[in-house]
C-alpha cells in the first residue's frame, strides 16, 4: 500500500506552488496523524488469517479481559512480536508463559501518539507439541525447585567411627541394600550401619527416612525398574530434604 503518491518537483508550476495553503505545525501533525490512521486502517481489510509458531512470553497480570501485549518469541533468533489474546482463549487451550504454541490470528496495526505499531489479534492458541509441552513444563518446575534450595557440600567424613544410614527399598523382594553390604567387601561392620527400609513409590515417606538422619554418611539407594519409577527422586520434598541434610550423601540409583 502507497499511503502518499510519489510525484517529481516537476508535477507542479510554480503557480500552483504559490496557491498552496500554508499550514501550521499542528495543521501538519494532524495531517501526518490522519494519513498514519488511513494506514492502519487498510489492515482491518486484510481478513485471512496468519498461523504463527513460537514461545509464549512472560506479561504483567492485568484485571482486564485480555493481554494486549503478550510476546510470542522465537527461540533461535529471539524476534518476537505482541498479541493481543484474551484470558479465555488462553485458558481454554492450557498454555502459559514458556510454552512452544500455535497461535492463528490477524495482522493489524495499531497508530498511537505519531507511531504505528504490529498488532497481532489471536484468534485461535493450541501447544505445539502437547507431550513436549509436558515434558517441558516439568523440567521448568524442576529447575525453579533446584533455584530456590540453598546448597553446602558435605565432606566424607575422615574418621573411622563414621556411621551410615542406608535407605532402601522396602519391597520384599528387593535385595538392594544385601547387594550394596557385600560391595563394600567387609569395610563397615554392621553396628555402624543403620538400615531403614522405605517405600521408593512415596515421596513423602522418603522425605521424612532423610529427615531422619543423625548419621555423618546417607546412601539413598533403589534398583532397576521403569524410567517413571525415578521421577520420585526428582520430588520437591525429596530434593529438598537432601538439601538440609547435614550428613555426606550419596545416591544410587
Amino acid at each position: 500500500m502507497d499511503a502518499f503518491p510519489r510525484r517529481t518537483r516537476t508535477d507542479s508550476s510554480a503557480s500552483d506552488m504559490a496557491a498552496m495553503p500554508v499550514l501550521s505545525p499542528l495543521q501538519v501533525q494532524d495531517l501526518f496523524t490522519a494519513r498514519l490512521d488511513e494506514i492502519c486502517a487498510h489492515f482491518e481489510e486484510w481478513g485471512f488469517p496468519l498461523a504463527v509458531e513460537g514461545q509464549l512470553g512472560d506479561v504483567a497480570p492485568n484485571a482486564y479481559k485480555k493481554y494486549y501485549q503478550l510476546p510470542l518469541v522465537d527461540p533461535q533468533l529471539g524476534t518476537s512480536i505482541s498479541l493481543e489474546a484474551t484470558k479465555l482463549v488462553l485458558a481454554a487451550a492450557d498454555v502459559r508463559a514458556g510454552d512452544h504454541v500455535r497461535v492463528t490470528g490477524c495482522l493489524r496495526a495499531r497508530h498511537l501518539r505519531g507511531q504505528v505499531a504490529l498488532r497481532f489479534e489471536v484468534l485461535t492458541v493450541e501447544p505445539h507439541d502437547p507431550g513436549r509441552q509436558k515434558v517441558d513444563r516439568a523440567e521448568r518446575s524442576l529447575l525453579d525447585v533446584l533455584r530456590g534450595l540453598s546448597w553446602q557440600f558435605q565432606p566424607y567424613p575422615d574418621r573411622r567411627d563414621a556411621r551410615l544410614l542406608l535407605i532402601h527399598s522396602a519391597s520384599s523382594s528387593a535385595l538392594v541394600s544385601e547387594d550394596f553390604l557385600q560391595a563394600l567387601g567387609g569395610g563397615w561392620r554392621s553396628e555402624r550401619i543403620r538400615a531403614l527400609p522405605v517405600a521408593m513409590t512415596d515421596p513423602h515417606r522418603i522425605a521424612d527416612a532423610i529427615g531422619t538422619c543423625r548419621e555423618d554418611i546417607i546412601v539413598l539407594i533403589r534398583g532397576g525398574g521403569d524410567v517413571s519409577d525415578f521421577t520420585v527422586f526428582e520430588h520437591p520434598l525429596v530434593l529438598e530434604a537432601l538439601s538440609n541434610c547435614v550428613a555426606h550423601r550419596v545416591l544410587g540409583v
